[in-house]
């Protein structure tokens, strides 16, 4: 069962209402995907029944062909296409051991794509050696200029971290999102107890001060 409110948050700008999902077992996606759509649009049994129907050996190949450079347009969009209906691989023993982590949460990434996609929101991957450049190389106070965050079609990060690492065998990984709403930014972690605030560049160069 999906804990979830909405939150009046006080800003400078007056008080702001953000809609916000707690974690419910290892269903860190679902409440990224509606904190993001801020509305309780989607349950953990829409994410199982997609989940069903993934063929795993297909994203394999998906994989594959993020990292291979050779690989022509078509073939990349064809096999990137989470929008087709797969049927699910009995071929591959993982299959089943996957099926059965995923029962119960810590879905897969391309279960998002697909779900934003349905009201028209694209997802654009960056790698995290940006990230980590940006913070070790160029010793940036702030990782996006106002330009960048206050372009009217961003409206959010979504962010994924190890939480739990078992050895190299099982690695769990948790979602939460980072939403624009009245044009600040949130964290809307669904392990937390409620939405943070972010200060704005400003701020931050201030307090740098």
């Amino acid at each position: 069962m999906c804990q979830y409110e909405t939150h009046v948050i006080e800003t400078d700008k007056g008080p702001i209402n953000v809609y916000f999902e707690k974690q419910s077992k290892l269903y860190c996606l679902v409440h990224t995907a509606n904190n993001i759509l801020q509305a309780h649009m989607f349950s953990p049994d829409d994410f199982k029944k997609y989940e069903s129907n993934l063929d795993y050996s297909t994203l394999e190949k998906q994989k594959f062909v993020r990292n291979n450079d050779t690989v022509d347009d078509q073939s990349s969009k064809e096999l990137m296409d989470v929008r087709e209906k797969d049927k699910l691989s009995y071929e591959n023993i993982f299959s089943y051991i996957k099926r059965g982590i995923y029962y119960f949460g810590n879905f897969n990434i391309n279960i998002l794509y697909f779900f934003m996609n349905k009201y028209n929101m694209e997802l654009n991957w960056v790698d995290n050696k940006e990230i980590f450049q940006k913070i070790n190389k160029e010793k940036c106070t702030t990782l996006f200029d106002d330009k960048y965050l206050n372009n009217k079609k961003l409206i959010a990060f979504v962010i994924n971290v190890v939480k739990i690492k078992f050895f190299d065998i099982y690695h769990h990984r948790h979602f939460y999102a980072l939403r624009k709403i009245s044009g600040m930014w949130f964290k809307l972690d669904s392990s937390l107890d409620k939405p943070i605030l972010f200060p704005t560049n400003e701020e931050v160069r201030l307090m740098k001060q």
